[in-house]
């Protein structure tokens, strides 16, 4: 009789830990999903329409580094990236399409300067343009 409730009183515990475990790692999982969501929420809320349909990147009131995850999760690095080997409609695009009151739009278009001298000079060639342009900003 005596081993019986001990089989039942093992079973049990082992029975209470597995769920304990089960539901802490659940709650581990939510707080990683709500974090990813919190950023896509973010991120909706750094764009706005202009007159013609086209979304604008807004980075006023951002640190730079904050401006810098923007930009690198913005759908529109990859239509600017498109644009190459067109420096002056990259610069454009940047100018029109990036709204920041700060150094980082500035520090932008100087890399583009830069890229496109260097280009041009023969001293990189297109897929180290590309991938310098996918770093844009740093």
């Amino acid at each position: 009789m005596k081993t019986k409730y001990l089989v039942f009183a093992v079973f049990a515990s082992a029975l209470v830990f597995g769920l304990l475990s089960y539901f802490k790692d659940m709650e581990r999982h939510d707080t990683v999903g709500l974090s990813y969501s919190d950023v896509q929420k973010e991120d909706k809320g750094r764009y706005k329409l202009n007159s013609v349909g086209e979304s604008i990147l807004e980075l006023n009131g951002l640190n730079e580094a904050q401006k810098m995850d923007a930009w690198r999760r913005s759908p529109i690095q990859d239509d600017m990236i498109d644009m190459f080997p067109n420096f002056q409609k990259m610069k454009d695009f940047i100018n029109h399409r990036v709204v920041d009151d700060g150094e980082f739009k500035a520090n932008m278009l100087k890399t583009i300067d830069e890229l496109e001298s260097a280009y041009i000079a023969g001293e990189i060639d297109s897929q180290s343009v590309k991938a310098k342009l996918s770093h844009l900003g740093s």
